[in-house]
């Protein structure tokens, strides 16, 4: 296990530290779906923010509505575009983006860039959207727009959601539902080709399957999961609380033969746990310390071997989290502090970086925080101001 000897190192925050959700403020935990979750060397950490741990780089959107290409290990800057502002899909050597249009406008336009070229541009898609449907990557008073991109097969499956819904300042009625559009489109990015998709022409996302001789004897379906596959690993946590006290244990299972392996207990009441990596490589638990304003300490598990790798001291109980070979990268939220009534934003949201021997900060970049900071209607008679 690597610890962080005598020096730690965590944000000090004078006011407040502040995780936003798109209607108010909140502490954003990542919410994970009961099934399976298995590893991956490029996945999404956050919308508009992708990993690739084989270069290893991370592409995200940055504040001037670009994109910034990093290098992990440094933080360096590799490339800058502003051809495109949110990344989508990593393809191969290809970033499939989201093209922030100059005026509003009903269609979403997609760039292919090529990450080994400095994000030059090699194709451009335009879909048409429905005329009440506008593309915008950052959030409204009352609306939202939302694209991802999956791989299947040999083309690229983009699909959208936008929601509308009033912005009032009296609570809305039983019968007040957001308006909510979707839609799809294939592109091909050999051909050039765009063909818009309906609802029963969308392919469904490929999940993790379990083989039944794995899937029966760790009781799939009926244990509460989720489970994780990380390599030949099937892994899943339990709680149990009998005469022995509080406890959490590591299920594991060989995820071939569905053979159980050894568990292995990784904490009892004094931590709590908080999810995994986002690429499920490892678990976060974590310690309040005492006095109370002396932050809390993060305690890291292996998914596979449920084996200690870090300890790091930190302001907050938990962030959104990878680990590189020497690092923890963590989302780290806004910083600020209200004044009358008005917030004001002091650090930005941006991407951090803790060495797991020293946790000394290593580097830190801002990325584009797309959530609505503007004003609602004042809160009416009976109620305060939504949504």
């Amino acid at each position: 296990m690597r610890q962080i000897g005598n020096h730690w190192q965590w944000a000090v925050v004078a006011s407040f530290v502040l995780a936003y959700t798109g209607h108010g403020m909140a502490w954003a935990a990542p919410q994970v779906p009961a099934e399976v979750l298995a590893v991956t060397d490029v996945f999404e950490f956050r919308s508009g923010v992708i990993i690739d741990s084989r270069r290893p780089a991370a592409y995200l959107m940055n504040p001037n509505r670009g994109i910034d290409a990093l290098d992990l290990s440094a933080g360096k800057l590799l490339w800058r575009t502003a051809n495109a502002a949110k990344p989508l899909l990593i393809q191969g050597p290809y970033l499939i983006a989201q093209v922030e249009p100059a005026v509003p406008a009903n269609r979403l336009d997609i760039a292919v860039l090529d990450t080994q070229q400095d994000g030059d541009v090699l194709r451009k898609f335009e879909l048409q959207l429905p005329r009440d449907v506008q593309a915008a990557i950052s959030r409204g008073m009352e609306t939202s727009f939302e694209a991802s991109a999956r791989a299947h097969g040999d083309v690229v499956i983009v699909s959208w959601r936008f929601s509308r819904e009033a912005a009032t300042g009296v609570p809305p009625g039983p019968d007040a539902k957001p308006q909510i559009r979707t839609g799809a489109a294939r592109i091909d990015l050999e051909t050039g080709d765009a063909d818009t998709l309906s609802p029963d022409q969308v392919p469904p996302e490929a999940k993790v399957q379990l083989p039944e001789n794995v899937a029966r004897p760790i009781g799939f379906g009926t244990f509460p999961g989720p489970f994780w596959q990380v390599g030949n690993v099937v892994a899943a946590l339990q709680r149990i609380s009998d005469s022995r006290g509080k406890r959490a244990i590591l299920k594991r299972w060989n995820r071939d033969t569905g053979r159980p392996l050894p568990e292995v207990v990784l904490f009892g009441a004094d931590l709590t746990y908080h999810y995994p990596s986002a690429d499920v490589r490892h678990l976060l638990a974590s310690k309040r310390l005492d006095p109370p304003n002396a932050g809390w300490v993060w305690h890291i598990y292996s998914t596979a071997s449920g084996a200690p790798v870090a300890e790091i001291r930190h302001a907050s109980p938990a962030a959104w989290f990878f680990l590189t070979a020497a690092s923890v990268v963590h989302e780290a939220p806004p910083m600020g502090r209200i004044v009358d009534g008005t917030m004001h934003i002091d650090r930005p949201l941006r991407l951090r970086a803790i060495d797991l021997e020293t946790g000394n900060e290593l580097w830190e970049r801002p990325f584009r925080d797309t959530a609505y900071r503007g004003s609602y209607p004042p809160a009416g008679p009976g109620g305060a101001r939504t949504p």
